[in-house]
């Protein structure tokens, strides 16, 4: 079974709503549950998601050069690490003991 490519969140800034759109079209990439742009100084700005393969293609795009993209955190590695936090234990066995951690419902 081969990995899965990381999953990277990148900030992204065009100059406007246009170019930003231009880019999202030309690249497809994951926009997350709300994607919402926001109007600053520097542009227009959205966070998005590409897997690492998809970031080289997007940063060749013929659009990537009217955008700012900037890596802010892989988002895979983050989730391995979070993952690593979760027990496999019944963190409700004892009943005198106060629960703590991530658990499931039963």
């Amino acid at each position: 079974m081969s990995e899965e490519p990381a999953v990277i969140r990148c900030h992204v800034v065009a100059e406007n709503a246009e170019t930003l759109r231009k880019f999202l079209h030309e690249t497809q990439p994951d926009v997350g549950c709300r994607a919402i742009a926001h109007r600053t100084q520097a542009g227009v700005e959205l966070d998005l998601y590409f897997r690492q393969d998809q970031l080289g293609q997007a940063r060749a795009s013929r659009s990537a050069p009217l955008v700012n993209i900037t890596e802010v955190e892989n988002v895979t590695e983050n989730w391995h690490t979070r993952k690593e936090e979760v027990g496999s234990a019944d963190r409700f066995a004892d009943r005198d003991a106060v629960p703590h951690g991530l658990g499931r419902k039963e």
